[in-house]
């Protein structure tokens, strides 16, 4: 996964950087930590979601969406025209 983050939108970066940021002060993911990353980032609970679904598709063979030149998506088992 090494550079995976590089095409990924501004608010999954954000995401990132608030658990890493509330790790500082605490160290397991429990209530106090995920407190934190809400005081840090609002948004954490939804963008956290989002970027864990992201990565699964990501790993799973997938494009990154965001990328300049990605190609458009084909359904599994349908042929282009």
């Amino acid at each position: 996964m090494d550079g995976v983050f590089r095409e990924a939108p501004e608010a999954f970066l954000r995401m990132i950087v608030a658990h890493e940021l509330a790790h500082l002060k605490e160290r397991g993911h429990d209530r106090a930590f995920y407190q934190l990353c809400h005081h840090i980032e609002p948004d954490y609970a939804a963008l956290e979601f989002a970027v864990r679904a992201w990565l699964c598709w990501m790993e799973s063979g997938g494009t990154n969406p965001w990328a300049q030149d990605a190609p458009a998506p084909q359904a599994p088992g349908l042929r282009s025209a």
